[in-house]
């Protein structure tokens, strides 16, 4: 049983899927904007509807918090919803700096709950098969080159790109690529090199324990 913040890509994917699916049952919807939250309550039929977080995290029915809000706010919800005992699904980022993620990490581990980033990605078929045809060639260490286009000098106002409330591009995509590189890889990161402006133009290349660099631009 699960409640959610009703935003773009949480109405766009996770509803949608979550209402298909009969382990799941929509509980609570939860949002700020009351108006959205009514237009949203009427297409994905929840049992309740709240404007107040804590009243969902209050409620034992429910056993499952996706976080959907803007990545500034992360952390937060995570702490709350760890002490209220809830599972949590957060979208990326997890959280912005490293002392958040030490703060949400204590507090899962301390309330001994399941926490699970919203990476992708990994799960795509593309990205399946990519690795099996992956693995069945390389040889040894390999050199990845990853380009994602940016819009950054065309949508300045989007918030991604403000880096105290999506986290740059970086944080906000970035960890995106990332995560499925590494997966792709199978080794761990031991090195990580980024030059650049972190609001959205950045050079980042990653050495893996095997020898393979990765680099992303």
């Amino acid at each position: 049983i699960m409640p959610s913040l009703v935003g773009s890509f949480i109405s766009k994917m996770h509803l949608p899927n979550a209402c298909e699916n009969p382990k799941y049952c929509v509980h609570t919807l939860c949002d700020l904007d009351e108006d959205l939250l009514k237009e949203r309550a009427a297409t994905y039929k929840p049992l309740k509807t709240t404007t107040d977080y804590r009243e969902l995290l209050a409620d034992p029915d429910v056993d499952l918090v996706v976080i959907g809000t803007r990545g500034m706010l992360h952390k937060k919800f995570i702490v709350a919803a760890a002490n209220a005992g809830k599972n949590i699904l957060v979208e990326k980022p997890m959280t912005h700096t490293f002392d958040e993620v030490e703060e949400a990490v204590r507090a899962v581990r301390d309330n001994d709950v399941r926490l699970v980033v919203g990476f992708n990605r990994r799960c795509s078929d593309a990205m399946l098969l990519t690795r099996k045809l992956f693995r069945e060639v390389r040889g040894g260490p390999v050199n990845i080159l990853y380009r994602m286009a940016t819009d950054v000098m065309h949508a300045p106002d989007f918030y991604a790109f403000d880096l105290s409330q999506g986290g740059g591009l970086m944080l906000h995509e970035g960890v995106h690529i990332f995560d499925p590189i590494t997966w792709l890889v199978e080794s761990e990161p031991i090195r990580i090199y980024c030059q650049g402006a972190p609001e959205g133009d950045d050079v980042v290349t990653i050495t893996y324990a095997d020898g393979t660099v990765a680099t992303y631009l």
